[in-house]
């Protein structure tokens, strides 16, 4: 089952995990800029308060990671490729699922038994968020 998630007059579809579904855009979704209305969209649910320029060139090298490799990256090779220390991307992005999920992964895991933000994610995104049906 999806949701659909609507902010600032954009829709997505996401699953239980807070992933887009299918991919909102197709299959051309990472030649797109980062989306800044989902990521405002995340930032607030999960409590970053201000989207920073640390937080675009860790967005951007998730997603530059996802297309080489196929998956995202740890946060050790975040660290090591990015030149920054593993303690500034745990201020940056506590989880780095959610790191992944601003910048428009797909879902790593196809299980949807499994929800790897936790109730939490599930309670305030999906649950309480004002702009979710």
């Amino acid at each position: 089952m999806g949701w659909i998630i609507k902010h600032n007059g954009k829709s997505w579809e996401i699953d239980a995990r807070g992933y887009w579904t299918g991919n909102s855009f197709g299959s051309e979704w990472l030649e797109l800029e980062l989306d800044e209305d989902w990521i405002d969209y995340i930032r607030r649910q999960v409590g970053i308060s201000e989207i920073t320029s640390a937080h675009k060139e860790v967005l951007e090298y998730v997603r530059q990671y996802y297309k080489r490799h196929g998956i995202a990256p740890s946060r050790g090779t975040m660290s090591r490729e990015c030149n920054m220390h593993r303690h500034d991307i745990l201020q940056l992005f506590p989880d780095l699922r959610i790191a992944a999920i601003m910048a428009g992964l797909p879902c790593p895991i196809s299980d949807d038994s499994s929800c790897p933000l936790g109730s939490k994610w599930y309670e305030t995104v999906l649950l309480h968020a004002p702009y979710a049906y």
